[in-house]
């Protein structure tokens, strides 16, 4: 029994291996992909790798499964960096790299990119505690409702329902130091 145990883990380390190398071999393509697609766009990448500084330190800092706050960062922080890509695009100089380190180096256009972002993080932050005071909010009003329930039961069944009494084998509530008063078991 034990080796069909030691058989069937190895089996599931192999498939994980192999899964492994598959996803690393789509990672090299996508990468490969994206470093093409950044020396083509060369000046759009100057933009973009020093506009997005603080969504990369956002997702490796956020250490929930699902980025959230991340995500928000990202997003405000891609909105940042719009107008001046917009800029880019719009100019005669598409994909002039000193045109793209112009428009990155001025201090007002790095400050509404950062200041963006840092305003993704303010939402998150906002959003985080409001929808926290709301579900505490709801747990308390849930844990009243549970309460005056728990209080119609015993009031109908009897204090035996709180499942504060040892009980025996037949399920009636034993006489003894533990239990405050044995009820009447009928006999």
């Amino acid at each position: 029994m034990a080796k069909k145990k030691e058989q069937k883990k190895a089996k599931q380390v192999t498939m994980v291996r192999r899964r492994k190398k598959r996803m690393s071999a789509k990672k090299v393509i996508v990468l490969t992909f994206l470093g093409v697609l950044a020396l083509i766009f060369s000046a759009t990448t100057v933009i973009l790798f020093f506009g997005i500084m603080p969504t990369i330190g956002a997702f490796l800092a956020d250490r929930t499964r699902k980025k959230s706050q991340a995500l928000t960062v990202a997003a405000m922080n891609l909105a940042g960096c719009s107008p001046f890509l917009m800029k880019l695009w719009l100019s005669n100089h598409v994909n002039d790299v000193d045109v793209a380190f112009n428009i990155i180096s001025d201090v007002r256009h790095i400050t509404v990119i950062y200041g963006l972002a840092l305003a993704g993080y303010a939402i998150s932050f906002a959003v985080t505690g409001v929808v926290s005071s709301v579900l505490l909010e709801r747990g308390k009003k849930r844990l009243i409702k549970i309460d005056a329930e728990k209080k119609k039961l015993e009031d109908r069944w009897g204090p035996e329902v709180t499942g504060q009494f040892e009980l025996d084998e037949n399920g009636f509530a034993k006489a003894g130091a533990n239990n405050p008063v044995p009820p009447d078991q009928g006999g």
